[in-house]
């Protein structure tokens, strides 16, 4: 079983190239990027910023890592 489960694993993240939480400030600053294995945890670092109000961000999305640029998830900020 333990080497059937650590497979699975192993194959889950083999299969899928990750993803980029992709911060775009409005200040024009270099834009923020932070790796992630899963589009869950992405998401995680994603839905932290849901009501954020700092006024630093344009845009927070969510990009495969490996591929199309074009944005999965997008969160515009206020």
């Amino acid at each position: 079983y333990r080497r059937q489960r650590q497979m699975c694993i192993r194959d889950r993240y083999s299969m899928d190239n990750g993803y980029i939480v992709r911060f775009i400030r409005k200040d024009d600053k270099p834009v923020e990027e932070f790796f992630y294995h899963t589009y869950e945890e992405a998401f995680v670092h994603l839905a932290l910023f849901r009501n954020d109000d700092s006024g630093l961000y344009r845009r927070i999305e969510i990009v495969q890592a490996w591929g199309d640029d074009k944005a999965i998830t997008a969160l515009k900020t206020r």
